[in-house]
């Protein structure tokens, strides 16, 4: 059986494992599962064996077992904001890129007390990648934008005029004064594909509050972010004027 821990960290609550060995300097941080070195490993041994005997007996008597929830953005996409297209001979939308840690489907969030360390929540989960998610949405956006007569995922389409690559930054939770915020960076790079050379290149960063104290909370709030950035990014290519290269 799973043991499940819970924190309080500024008006949401986490359900956690710790990406680096927890620190006793935390009330109430969770014991994460790690293998100890040197010296302290029979000091682990002592500290966790009671807390272990609890978890088996619970699961004797037949506890609740923690169940995994998946969650979903479907951001909308940005209206209509060109008659006439500024992309004029289709633009593939490249995989979108991220680090290993962003390119998982765990919910991620930064510890306030250490901004450099990333955690994760138990048993929720993205319904897929954020890349995924991300190139989707950015599909979709383009689209209704109306800033290009023709968009596809990479892979689908090899004769397009345009490439348009992103770079997945940050997408997570973390602290913001009293509350907690979801929010996401993306670097944008649009290419002609004539010549491979940059034709804008532009990085765009969106966070809304987490008007809640649960997991759902936060998708809604990452999709909020999400449909900001979207907005955002049409806006910074509708305001483009492609000159092709000399053929």
């Amino acid at each position: 059986m799973q043991h499940r821990h819970s924190a309080e960290h500024g008006g949401y609550q986490s359900q956690y494992e710790r990406v680096q060995p927890p620190d006793s300097r935390q009330p109430g941080a969770p014991a994460a599962q790690y293998r100890p070195t040197g010296g302290e490993g029979e000091a682990v041994k002592r500290r966790l064996l009671p807390g272990l005997a609890l978890v088996l007996a619970a699961c004797s008597t037949g506890g609740p077992v923690p169940e995994d929830r998946f969650y979903e953005l479907n951001p909308v996409p940005p209206a209509r904001i060109k008659a006439v297209p500024v992309l004029s001979g289709g633009v593939s939308v490249a995989r979108v890129v991220a680090d290993p840690l962003r390119n998982g489907r765990a919910i991620l969030y930064r510890d306030p007390e250490r901004p450099h360390q990333l955690l994760r929540y138990h048993y929720a989960f993205w319904v897929d990648q954020p890349p995924r998610l991300v190139q989707a949405a950015l599909v979709d956006a383009l689209r209704a934008s109306g800033i290009a007569d023709r968009v596809e995922a990479e892979g689908l389409r090899t004769h397009f005029r345009f490439s348009l690559e992103a770079d997945l930054r940050r997408f997570e939770v973390w602290q913001a004064g009293s509350g907690a915020v979801a929010g996401l960076e993306v670097e944008f790079i649009l290419r002609h594909n004539r010549d491979g050379r940059t034709l804008w290149r532009q990085a765009y960063r969106s966070e809304r509050p987490v008007a809640g104290n649960n997991t759902h909370a936060i998708a809604v709030a990452m999709a909020g972010a999400l449909e900001n950035l979207l907005r955002d990014t049409m806006d910074g290519l509708g305001g483009m004027r492609v000159i092709d290269p000399p053929p």
